[in-house]
């Protein structure tokens, strides 16, 4: 009964342990997500630039638009690394996040946006509509 009642006392003091974790957790959580899409957005702007590049190459085949596409597709491959390491972070976030859900049930709306919504009933069945 004391292990709960100090479990209490964190979860709803605003000086609480479990709390300020939480609080952490959804802040990186927040964080690693818009980052997550800006990196994305990168990607998809730099493959699309790629693919121009090429275009514009096979047409005038010219030694200058060759060495444009080379640097594109250096562009394209390190936008690819960062959002496989971002898309880490993500994981990681979401992964703290949810060790808190079962004492902290608002932290749903965040997983919710993360999670496929085929796994939702699967999460939390009694939470899903």
């Amino acid at each position: 009964i004391a292990r709960e009642l100090e479990m209490v006392q964190q979860s709803l003091d605003n000086t609480g342990t479990l709390r300020k974790s939480k609080e952490e957790a959804v802040e990186e959580f927040t964080k690693a997500s818009k980052q997550a899409k800006k990196t994305q957005r990168n990607l998809t702007r730099a493959k699309l630039e790629l693919e121009e590049a090429v275009e514009e190459e096979e047409q005038s085949g010219s030694p200058a638009g060759l060495e444009q596409v080379k640097q594109l597709s250096a562009s394209v491959a390190a936008s690819e690394a960062e959002v496989r390491s971002q898309r880490a972070r993500m994981k990681r976030a979401l992964s703290s996040l949810a060790r808190f859900e079962p004492d902290f049930p608002e932290v749903m709306v965040h997983l919710e946006s993360a999670l496929p919504r085929e796994l939702l009933q699967v999460w939390r069945p009694d939470c899903a509509l």
